[in-house]
């Protein structure tokens, strides 16, 4: 998935970026391993001009959660449900919807921060099987805790190769407490807003989002617990594990769109 990074110099000479689509810098899967083909039938590949650019999850038969920085013209973007191979249309599960609109929350920056959530309706329906069907949202202002499987097809690169994965891979990530989250961000001028966001990420770096996994989901037992928003760049740096929306910080809001 493509994800456009927005570069901050921070204390350190670290520099974080928003996992944004569009230069193939933001947030994949490094480390993990590859996903079985319908394992994580609620994921969706956003392309745009041709190209992925962001993931979502599928939360009914015309709506789609992901992350507000992923917004783009409508008459630009694709949607492809049931993938697996990013590159080769093949597998005959793919299903192809256009875009009719996005909905970025209202209270979005549009730089690195929170609020980084947004609703997009497909203009025909998903015909769900075991390929293509919906997650389950989270209870409302709940907070994970545990391990949660992150997916895309982002970059596996330590070094902003630019090493992109061809099929969907998966990593499983501790979650961190919201304490602990906001004191591994606090020195830094990106806002962390424990309200709103979760983190999750092996400390050592050895497992995490990369660019292009944004807007993909976080789950725990089919449960949208999370949406890759934001991390480090390079990828996968140690104690600086992947931000991510708090999902069910969002419910009512999403559950409002998808009255509309």
């Amino acid at each position: 998935m493509k994800m456009r990074f927005v570069l901050l110099l921070v204390c350190a000479a670290l520099a974080f970026v928003n996992c944004q689509p569009g230069n193939h810098s933001g947030n994949r899967i490094v480390g993990g391993e590859w996903a079985r083909h319908g394992e994580f039938p609620w994921i969706v590949t956003i392309h745009i001009n041709g190209r992925h650019y962001c993931g979502g999850s599928i939360v009914n038969n015309y709506w789609v959660v992901t992350a507000a920085h992923c917004v783009h013209p409508v008459n630009q973007c694709v949607v492809y449900a049931g993938a697996y191979d990013i590159f080769q249309w093949t597998t005959g599960t793919e299903q192809t919807r256009k875009v009719a609109r996005f909905f970025a929350h209202e209270a979005y920056g549009p730089q690195i921060g929170p609020n980084d959530i947004a609703m997009l309706k497909v203009t025909q329906p998903f015909e769900f099987n075991q390929y293509v069907r919906t997650v389950q949202l989270p209870w409302p202002n709940t907070y994970p805790s545990g391990w949660a499987l992150a997916a895309g097809w982002g970059d596996q690169s330590r070094d902003q190769s630019g090493n992109y994965a061809q099929y969907l891979k998966k990593a499983w990530l501790p979650i961190h407490t919201s304490e602990k989250c906001a004191e591994l961000y606090r020195v830094f001028s990106i806002k962390y807003d424990k309200r709103v966001n979760v983190c999750a990420g092996q400390l050592d770096g050895s497992h995490a989002t990369c660019n292009a996994d944004s807007g993909g989901p976080l789950t725990q037992d089919g449960v949208l617990v999370g949406v890759v928003s934001w991390g480090p760049q390079p990828c996968a740096l140690p104690n600086r594990p992947g931000v991510f929306v708090l999902t069910s910080s969002f419910v009512n809001w999403i559950q409002q769109h998808m009255q509309t």
